[in-house]
C-alpha cells in the first residue's frame, strides 16, 4: 500500500499486484484446507475471499487496460469487499455459536457425570460406610483406588445375639427379619452415639468399628 510513495506508479503496480494476488491465494488455500477438514466456518471464509479475489482481479485487469472501465468493473472491488465483510462476520458469528454449543454440551456432560457419581456414591453407602472413606481421607467412593489404605489404631467390636440360632428356628423368615431390624434399630444409634459405625452384618452378628478410642466400644 505504501509503494506508490517511494516508487513510480508503474513499478509500484508491478510489485503490489502480484503480492496482493499471492496473499489472497494463500488465504484461499487455507480456506480450502479448513473446508476439507470439515470446519463449518470455512465455507463462509472461502466464499468471502473468492468474492474479494474476483473484485481484485477485475480491478487489476481494468487498471492494466485489459477490461473496459464501466460501472461493473469500477465497483466490483467494493461489492467484493462488502460481501467479504458480511460473510466473515457470519463466519465469526457461527464460530461463536459453535463454541457456545460446545460449552453447553460439555457443561451438560459434567452435570450428568456429577449426578451419576452422586447416585453411585449413594448406592455404595448401603454397602460401604462413609466413615470408611473419611478414614481413607476421601470424600467420594470413585476416588478410592485399589491398594489405598491408612495405618492407624482402631477398636473392632463383634457382637451377636445369644442363642439366636435356636430361637430363630421357631420363627418364619419375615419374623426373623422383623426381629433383627428391631434389634439393629436399637443397637445402631448407640454405636453411632459413641463415635463408632457398623462395618458389616452377618446374620445376627455385626462388626462395629470405633476409630477414636477403645473406651468408646465399652
Amino acid at each position: 500500500c505504501l509503494t506508490p510513495l517511494f516508487l513510480p506508479i508503474y513499478l509500484a503496480k508491478s510489485i503490489t499486484n502480484p503480492i496482493m494476488l499471492f496473499g489472497i491465494a494463500l488465504m484461499l488455500i487455507a480456506a480450502i484446507i479448513a473446508y476439507r477438514k470439515h470446519v463449518l466456518q470455512a465455507k463462509y471464509f472461502l466464499i468471502a475471499w473468492l468474492l474479494f479475489l474476483f473484485g481484485t482481479v477485475l480491478l487489476i485487469l481494468r487498471a492494466d487496460g485489459i477490461l473496459p472501465t464501466n460501472g461493473f468493473t469500477t465497483y466490483a472491488i467494493y461489492f467484493g469487499s462488502a460481501m467479504q465483510m458480511i460473510l466473515l462476520s457470519l463466519s465469526l458469528s457461527n464460530r461463536i455459536n459453535t463454541i457456545q454449543r460446545e460449552r453447553e454440551i460439555a457443561l451438560q456432560a459434567q452435570i450428568e457425570e456429577t449426578e451419576r457419581t452422586a447416585i453411585l456414591s449413594k448406592t455404595f453407602e448401603r454397602f460401604f460406610p462413609n466413615e470408611f472413606m473419611e478414614l481413607l481421607g476421601q470424600s467420594d467412593i470413585t476416588q478410592i483406588k485399589p491398594g489405598d489404605g491408612v495405618e492407624r489404631e482402631i477398636t473392632v467390636m463383634f457382637t451377636n445375639i445369644r442363642e439366636f440360632s435356636r430361637h430363630s428356628q421357631g420363627m418364619t423368615p419375615s419374623q426373623q427379619f422383623k426381629f433383627l431390624n428391631e434389634y439393629l434399630s436399637v443397637m445402631e444409634p448407640v454405636i453411632l452415639k459413641y463415635h463408632g459405625f457398623i462395618d458389616k452384618f452377618n446374620g445376627d452378628s455385626k462388626m462395629a468399628i470405633f476409630p477414636h478410642q477403645a473406651d468408646d466400644a465399652l
